[in-house]
């Protein structure tokens, strides 16, 4: 029979100098800020330090963990992270005479062995502490997200007199796909202002034009630019368990008070000489803050509308824009018949010093029996360099667009006439 005590009691001594982590008891709490296929995880553990370099271990690191972004950090003594990999996982074999245990090590990733093990780092800590808290932060995949709204509008909708409020609902869909599941834990959302935002474009159609026109760069598909990254703190703390879907409810409110409005956009009103006016989109608006039981910043996500309750008649689908907080929610209700306008483009000046000047007119008129509040986007129609000489109200003039709000009487005609000042191009 061959005894094995010596080679049991060598492995205990190499063993010793390690500082075991249960990934349960010894977190304190996690943060995840989750993208749209990543996420990064911030955990706060407890660790048992000796002065000088030591190796200690992790446990619960999902193996779709990046250990090249693994950070070890402590606010009260600067510790230094040396080295980490996967440990070999732990295989026994048995005979009737002999009992071995593996011992421990590092996995060569190359030879593509199980990575679902416990991570072995290498760290110098210039003190002795018991119990250290130390954020332990990394990168992973397998994540992703989406968010959905529903609204109710409730309120006489033809009677611009009677009040109206909505109801919001909103939640996030978060789909963890790894092999980690995390317990309430503080989540934050990464993403663009239009992520899942769905295509409007014209259906499919042929343009035939050459390539090699010096203009061809008119026309060719320009590359599209990064999308400046959003955050959106989600307001509980959350469970997501392994490989599964979970809906997390992000905001809801009953009865928001909330105002109507119409709207008139340029794009929708082609400058004309003659009177042929257009229905302008009527709205429904409330802010986001916290006197509406809101006051969160809102992602962007697909949203169902309804009249009466949410219960009641689906009016349409939309797509709700990114909201900051104290920003403002509008919904859609649809084109208003008897609220019209239209666009005219008035005489222009002879040139003078190279600038000539053009005149333009802004029409709206209400057939209601109530008076309305009225917004106006106005692009003015031209392409060269201009700048405003006066207008007949007040504007604001952000990304060579002018915005007026108007209030207009019941069965009134309003106009608005501004003045440019146009830069002759020079031939």
């Amino acid at each position: 029979m061959i005894k094995v005590a010596p080679l049991v009691l060598c492995f205990l001594a190499c063993s010793a100098g390690y500082a075991e982590l249960s990934s349960e008891s010894s977190i304190r709490s996690t943060s995840l800020t989750l993208g749209h296929g990543w996420a990064c995880v911030r955990e706060l553990r407890s660790l048992t330090l000796s002065a000088g370099e030591q190796e200690v271990v992790l446990e619960g690191i999902p193996r779709e963990a990046d250990l090249s972004t693994l950070v070890l950090h402590s606010w009260r003594v600067p510790i230094e992270l040396l080295e980490c990999r996967r440990q070999r996982p732990v295989t026994a074999r048995q005979g009737p005479d002999v009992r071995w245990t593996a011992g421990k090590g590092f996995a060569d990733d190359s030879e593509g062995r199980d990575q679902s093990g416990p991570v072995l780092c290498r760290i110098r800590s210039p003190t002795d502490w018991a119990g250290m808290g130390v954020d332990v932060s990394y990168v992973m995949t397998g994540f992703d997200w989406s968010a959905s709204y529903q609204v109710a509008v409730r309120g006489d909708q033809e009677d611009d007199k009677e009040p109206v409020s909505v109801d919001l609902s909103g939640l996030v869909r978060i789909e963890n796909r790894t092999s980690r599941s995390f317990a309430n834990a503080d989540v934050r959302l990464a993403g663009g202002a239009s992520h899942d935002k769905p295509d409007f474009a014209d259906g499919p159609g042929f343009l035939s034009l050459d390539d090699e026109s010096p203009l061809a760069d008119l026309w060719r598909e320009k590359p599209k630019g990064r999308q400046p990254e959003f955050d959106y703190q989600v307001p509980h703390k959350v469970d997501l368990k392994a490989c599964t879907e979970t809906d997390v409810v992000l905001i809801r409110t009953v009865r928001t008070p909330a105002t109507r409005m119409y709207t008139m956009t340029a794009e929708d009103f082609s400058p004309a000489s003659e009177d042929r006016d257009a229905p302008l989109r009527k709205r429904i608006v409330f802010r986001n803050i916290s006197a509406n039981r809101m006051g969160i910043a809102l992602p962007p996500g697909r949203v169902q509308i309804y009249l009466g309750s949410l219960r009641g008649r689906l009016l349409q689908q939309a797509f709700f824009e990114r909201t900051p907080v104290n920003g403002t929610i509008q919904i859609d209700l649809g084109l208003a018949e008897d609220v019209r306008g239209l666009r005219i483009t008035g005489k222009g000046s002879d040139p003078v010093a190279g600038y000539f000047e053009r005149t333009f007119l802004v029409v709206v008129r209400n057939h209601r029996e109530t008076d309305i509040t009225c917004e106006i986007d106005e692009k003015p129609p031209v392409i060269l360099e201009w700048d405003v000489i006066n207008a007949t109200k007040p504007f604001t003039e952000s990304g060579h667009r002018l915005r007026f709000n108007v209030e207009i009487k019941a069965r009134t005609e309003e106009i608005i006439e501004y003045k440019l000042r146009i830069r002759q191009p020079e031939l």
